[in-house]
């Protein structure tokens, strides 16, 4: 019996802002910006993300 097992089919997927690893929106990082929230899958992307904007 499967009883004890997650049922991963109802859980709220979104995809992260810098690579579209699509992560459970529980567990996504989500930094507000001025006019839109922004998903992470973590602070590695984050970080990625906000090194980016600078670099233009």
């Amino acid at each position: 019996m499967l009883s004890n097992v997650a049922d991963f089919s109802e859980v709220d997927l979104i995809a992260c802002e810098f690579c579209l690893l699509e992560v459970p929106l529980t567990d996504a990082l989500t930094p507000e910006t001025d006019d839109y929230v922004a998903h992470y899958c973590g602070l590695e992307c984050y970080e990625q993300w906000k090194q980016q904007g600078r670099d233009k």
